[in-house]
């Protein structure tokens, strides 16, 4: 890159870049940046100027990443953290006046289940920070890590590189739930009680058995599933009103089972639990504002 492409360079344009990269479309990424269509679209052009390179191609009504533009994400990713850092040095970092944003990528489990506590305890103690939640399941949390689409993220974490630091919060276990007056309640829940209902289930990976699945396949049984959804957000409704079973998170059934007048046990077999985990990228190692957000996010879960 030339002394002419670093006089244009614009860190904005750096931005926009990445806005279309998770959106793959002008419109979603003015969204997402409080910008107009046609300045993302000039941005765009400015772009392709800037890298001399095809970043997007149009491919069924929307933008495809070249692969010329799949490669330099990561470091593009990088120098907008690394320009944040040196932004933020010299500074102390104060919660209580500071106006800083965080971005951080949960599934809708950590949405439902940790987002409202922690949003209630900065709103608490640093009413001036704000969140961006990136909504993104387990299976492609470290990539968005990995990427940079984020630097830190609260799920069931699966293996973390070397760059990733996890931070175990909590174990969580499953547990049966069917509307009051099902006929599962009827007498004391039993393996055979629960083989012969009809179930719903939250499915991630088609082409994986989930928890419940894999526990049942090891004692010889199978449940039949009357309804798939990729969504643990509308569970607890569909337990209330579908007269179908769920064996799913307690987190996610427990709170809401005496409102929408249902109810839960533990599973009639040994199920197995899951971690719930803080993971974050080295390179956000010494932001004291990120690490004065995980603090935040531990303290829920040791107190």
């Amino acid at each position: 890159m030339n002394d002419i492409h670093l006089r244009a360079i614009d860190l904005n344009l750096l931005k926009v870049f990445g806005a279309l990269l998770e959106s793959g479309s002008t419109v979603q990424a003015a969204n997402d940046l409080g910008l107009t269509q046609s300045a993302v679209s000039h941005a765009l052009s400015r772009l392709r100027h800037l890298f001399d390179h095809r970043l997007f191609v149009r491919e069924h009504g929307g933008l495809t990443a070249t692969p010329f533009a799949r490669e330099i994400e990561p470091r593009i990713r990088d120098l907008l953290m690394q320009a944040t850092q040196i932004l933020h040095l010299g500074r102390d970092f104060d919660p209580a006046t500071s106006t800083r944003t965080f971005a951080l990528a949960m599934p809708d489990y950590a949405m439902l289940t940790v987002l409202p506590a922690l949003r209630n305890r900065l709103a608490g103690s640093a009413p001036g920070i704000g969140l961006e939640i990136r909504q993104t399941d387990s299976l492609k949390v470290l990539e968005s890590l990995d990427r940079g689409v984020v630097s830190m993220a609260v799920g069931n974490i699966p293996t973390a590189s070397a760059d990733i630091e996890t931070i175990p919060l909590f174990d969580e276990a499953l547990r049966v739930a069917a509307a009051e007056g099902h006929p599962i309640w009827n007498n004391p829940l039993t393996l055979q009680t629960y083989l012969a209902q009809d179930h719903l289930d939250v499915v991630r990976d088609p082409a994986k058995p989930g928890l419940t699945e894999s526990a049942l396949a090891a004692r010889g049984a199978k449940r039949s599933i009357k309804l798939k959804i990729g969504t643990f957000l509308v569970v607890p409704q569909l337990v209330a009103s579908s007269g179908l079973v769920a064996t799913e998170p307690s987190r996610v059934l427990s709170p809401l089972s005496d409102t929408l007048g249902y109810r839960t046990e533990a599973p009639p077999f040994p199920s197995p639990r899951f971690t719930i985990s803080l993971a974050r990228h080295k390179r956000i190692s010494g932001d004291p504002g990120y690490e004065w957000l995980a603090d935040q996010v531990v303290a829920l879960f040791r107190t």
